[in-house]
């Protein structure tokens, strides 16, 4: 528990989870090393697991299938600190689709580790990304 809040233990979707990270990075102004937060990402990346596969060759242009995903991965992606961890949300971010929202956000994750491994601490992907005028995009 963080804050007086209980981490729920039951399966829920990614989306939730997603939701968490975001809240306690936004509201609450707590690091990727919380516990609460690192447990969370894990969820995202054990339920996407099973929903990481390529894009089909044809995808017409949707962005649909990967909206769905793309959220709890990029937000994952914010508080990977392992190599394993950023390689899945990785691949993950990637299965999405060649749309330029994806690819953008895999571009943005990829910055935030570089810049998290070169200062050496965890960085304010926002801060970060207002900084260096960059957009995320959540379909």
């Amino acid at each position: 528990t963080h804050l007086g809040h209980s981490f729920p233990t039951r399966r829920s979707s990614d989306l939730s989870k997603a939701a968490l990270i975001y809240l306690y990075q936004s509201v609450y102004r707590v690091g990727c090393l919380s516990q609460t937060i690192q447990s969370a990402m894990r969820q995202i990346l054990r339920l996407g697991a099973r929903q990481i596969v390529q894009p089909a060759d044809d995808v017409s242009g949707s962005v649909y299938a990967g909206s769905v995903r793309g959220c709890p991965w990029f937000l994952a992606a914010t508080v990977a600190l392992l190599p394993d961890d950023r390689e899945r949300c990785r691949q993950a971010l990637d299965a999405c689709g060649p749309q330029r929202v994806y690819r953008d956000n895999l571009d943005a994750a990829e910055r935030i580790w570089e810049v998290t491994d070169s200062a050496g601490w965890a960085v304010d992907w926002k801060d970060l990304m207002e900084k260096e005028g960059r957009f995320i995009a959540f379909l």
